[in-house]
Formats: C-alpha cells, sequence, structure tokens
C-alpha cells in the first residue's frame, strides 16, 4: 500500500489528501534550519528505491524494485538546479529537496532470507533493515549520486523524510548508512553538511509555512504507527488476507 504525500501550505492552501490537520502540524518545532530567504521547494515522495534487477524475472527485475529509472532522475534534478539557476538573481540554485517518504522499499522487499520472522509484512530489526538498504545501494548508485550531486550545487539541502515502506531509517544504523550512500562520493563533507534524516517525521521550512509528511499517520490509515516517530512497535494489517498482524520492531527515541 502506498501513503499518500502530505503537504500544507500554512494557513493558505493544502495539498495531498483530505483531513489534514494544519493547526497542528503548522506549530510544531523543526530542527531542520535551511538558510533563510527566498528559496524553491521541490517535493518528492514514494521512490520506492529497492533491490533493482533480478535476471529469474520475465521482466528483468526484482518484483518489489518500482524504482527504474535512476538516469531519467538524475536528469531531472540536474534540469531543477539549472531552472534555479535561472531564476535567481544570483544565478545561485537554492532549493530544499524533501523526499517525503518510502525513498527506500525496505518492507516490501521480502525475498525469505532477510528478516525474521520470514513473514513479508513485519518488518526487519535494525541490522536485518541496513541488509536490504545495502542491496538497495548497490543497485542504484546512479540516483543517489544524483541526490549528493544536487545538495553539492549552489546552497541546496536534500531532507529525507521517514514513511511506513522506509520506517527503518529511524534507526540510527540505517539512516547513517542511507545518509552515506548519498554522501560518499564527490565533496563529501559539503554534501554531509548538506543531506539529513528528518528524525522529527515531518519537514517545516523555515518560516514554518510549509509542512510536510509522508501520510500514513493521518486518520486512520491501515499504515499508522504508535506513537510515531519515537517507538516503532507498529500494529499493522496483512495486506494479503486483512489479518491484525502485530510486530514488535525496535524501540527509538530520537533526540529532536
Amino acid at each position: 500500500m502506498r501513503a499518500c504525500l502530505s503537504v500544507v501550505i500554512c494557513f493558505s492552501v493544502v495539498f495531498g489528501s483530505s483531513g489534514l490537520r494544519a493547526e497542528n502540524a503548522c506549530v510544531r518545532p523543526s530542527s531542520l534550519s535551511p538558510p533563510s530567504g527566498k528559496r524553491f521547494m521541490v517535493f518528492i515522495s514514494d521512490l520506492h528505491i529497492g533491490p533493482g534487477r533480478d535476471k529469474s524475472e520475465p521482466d528483468g527485475w526484482n518484483r518489489y524494485e518500482d524504482f527504474r529509472w535512476d538516469n531519467e532522475f538524475k536528469s531531472f534534478l540536474e534540469k531543477q538546479v539549472a531552472s534555479a539557476r535561472t531564476m535567481d538573481i544570483d544565478g545561485v540554485s537554492r532549493i530544499d529537496l524533501v523526499l517525503v517518504g518510502d525513498t527506500f522499499e525496505l518492507w516490501q522487499s521480502f525475498d525469505g532470507k532477510g528478516c525474521r520472522p520470514n513473514v513479508a509484512d513485519a518488518g526487519c530489526t535494525e541490522e536485518e533493515a541496513r541488509g536490504r538498504l545495502a542491496r538497495s545501494v548497490s543497485r542504484h548508485a546512479v540516483a543517489l549520486n544524483a541526490i549528493g550531486w544536487f545538495a553539492e550545487q549552489g546552497d541546496n539541502r536534500v531532507t529525507l523524510v521517514p514513511g511506513n515502506h522506509d520506517a527503518a531509517l529511524l534507526f540510527e544504523g540505517v539512516r547513517g548508512d542511507a545518509v552515506d550512500a548519498i554522501t560518499r562520493d564527490g565533496n563529501s563533507r559539503l554534501r554531509s553538511q548538506r543531506v539529513r534524516v528528518a528524525i522529527e517525521g515531518y519537514w517545516r521550512s523555515a518560516d514554518g509555512r510549509v509542512y510536510a509528511e509522508h501520510g500514513h499517520q493521518i486518520d486512520d490509515d491501515p499504515n499508522r504507527f504508535d506513537d510515531w516517530p519515537t517507538n516503532l512497535s507498529v500494529a499493522k494489517y496483512n495486506s494479503s488476507g486483512g489479518r491484525g498482524l502485530k510486530e514488535a520492531v525496535a524501540v527509538v527515541s530520537p533526540a529532536v
């Protein structure tokens, strides 16, 4: 199941699904403090970067791979930078790229040997999730390096907001691996200063007017987590049978 991207323009316009609680969302503090001034914002959700190709499948792709356009994604980011430079009075790219959840497929990439217990919807421990992420990173170097390149340009920033399919980014080791995969090449020091995972579970602009989250916590979504994002004990529904499935994955207490 794909959760919707939810973006709220505080006290102005609401995008995404109905039922957004703008009055609550926009008063939350944010640990992200990008440079002030006029900035462009680009929101992308549900890339589901996953296990890549699989020669045993008829189409040559793993059945859980939704992201099959590394080069196209790279071109898209390059065009965003070029457009921002054209529109900026100083010719500088000033973009907040917000990857609003499910950037990685760390849930439905079950292959019978990755996680325990052997139940597709149960999720992973931290180490098992790191293994899944490592496989995705190895199969999508072009896209991840493109995100890192984007972060280097002008005064850009990149934020990964966890979603229900990559909730494991709340694990310190998993998010560290994700940021490292994006920042390891090029000017790695600059990239590491400009790429972060939003462990608070949302992104908010520096002026407080724009708020974005993945959307799985809204109302009675079956992908909703208890005590998100500080507790990864989760009650989910088995998507194939509709039965309640409860799996205590871990408890994390990120310092916001």
